[in-house]
C-alpha cells in the first residue's frame, strides 16, 4: 500500500508494510505490558507496605501506577507500520522505489553481519588469491549467519537470543556412531533450552542419512 506526495523536484513516497506493522505491533506490546507488570509489582510492594504501617508513597504516587490500557495506547500509534522515502527518481513509480528500498536494506544487512557480528572487516591477505579464498569464504560465513539471525527474529526471541549464543553453543548439540548406527548424544540443560527456543529438535538425526544426490 503505498501513497505519493510529487513536490517540487522530487517525490515523497508513503508506505503501509505490513510486516513492519507486525515487528513494531509486538514490539510496542511487550514494551507496554512490561511496564504495566513493574508498576503493578511496585504498587504490590507498596500496598504490603501500607498494611504494616510503613508506606514510602503517596497517594498520587499509587494512582499514577495504576496500569495503562494497553488496545488505547496501541491505537494512538497511527504511524505504526509506515514507512516514509524521499526520492528525486521521480520517474520510478511507488512500487518499484520501494522495491529497490528492500534490496538495498537486504545488502546493507548482509554487509553488517559480515562486519559486526563476524567481525570481517579486515582481510590481512597479501595476494590476490589469498584475498579471493577469503572473500568466498566470508561469503558462505556472512550468508549463513544472516540466515541464523533471520531464524532467531522467526522465533521472536531476537532479544534474549544472540548469533553469538548460537556459535558457543549450539555446536554442543552432537551424535557418535555406533554399530547400530548414529545417536543423539544427550544435550546438556542450557543446550536444550536454547534448542527449544529455537524450534530445533537435538535428537533430530535426518541430516545424517544417506541421501542419493549427496557423496558420502
Amino acid at each position: 500500500m503505498c501513497e505519493t506526495f510529487p513536490q517540487d523536484g522530487f517525490s515523497v513516497h508513503l508506505y503501509l508494510d505490513s510486516e513492519l506493522y507486525h515487528h513494531e505491533m509486538s514490539d510496542s506490546m511487550s514494551r507496554l505490558e512490561g511496564t504495566n507488570d513493574a508498576r503493578e509489582a511496585k504498587r504490590a510492594a507498596e500496598l504490603k507496605r501500607r498494611a504494616r504501617g510503613r508506606g514510602r508513597l503517596t497517594d498520587a504516587e499509587i494512582a499514577a501506577l495504576e496500569p495503562e490500557n494497553v488496545a488505547a495506547k496501541l491505537a494512538e500509534r497511527a504511524e505504526t507500520g509506515t514507512l516514509t522515502i524521499r526520492t528525486d527518481r521521480c520517474d520510478l513509480s511507488g512500487r518499484t522505489i520501494y522495491e529497490l528500498y528492500k534490496q538495498r536494506q537486504g545488502v546493507e544487512h548482509f554487509f553488517k553481519t559480515c562486519g559486526d557480528t563476524l567481525r570481517l572487516d579486515a582481510t590481512w591477505m597479501r595476494t590476490d588469491e589469498a584475498t579471493e579464498g577469503f572473500l568466498f569464504l566470508n561469503h558462505l560465513c556472512a550468508t549463513i549467519a544472516t540466515y541464523i539471525l533471520e531464524a532467531i527474529a522467526a522465533t521472536g526471541h531476537s532479544r534474549g537470543v544472540s548469533y553469538e549464543d548460537c556459535v558457543q553453543t549450539l555446536h554442543k548439540v552432537r551424535a557418535c556412531k555406533t554399530e547400530g548406527g548414529w545417536q543423539a548424544v544427550p544435550a546438556k540443560k542450557r543446550t536444550a533450552a536454547l534448542c527449544g527456543k529455537l524450534g530445533i529438535d537435538p535428537t533430530d538425526l535426518s541430516l545424517l542419512e544417506p541421501r542419493p544426490d549427496v557423496q558420502t
